[in-house]
């Protein structure tokens, strides 16, 4: 069975976030597809996989610049 996860990006900083982060870095790998709601988070989420095909542009329904 497929699996499929959305990225969000971690907002903040401090060691929680250190820690989601190395997570993404490991637990990403594992999925078949990873869906990216934003162009930025999917810049930063391409720099740790060699097969981009796994990810996925799915644009926010609502425009934060309006």
């Amino acid at each position: 069975m497929p699996t499929i996860t959305i990225t969000h990006g971690w907002v903040g900083v401090g060691l929680k976030l250190r820690f989601y982060n190395f997570l993404d870095k490991i637990l990403l790998h594992k999925f078949d597809q990873i869906i990216n709601l934003s162009l930025d988070q999917q810049r930063k989420d391409s720099k740790f996989f060699d097969n981009k095909s796994k990810l996925t542009l799915v644009p926010n329904g609502i425009n934060a610049n309006d």
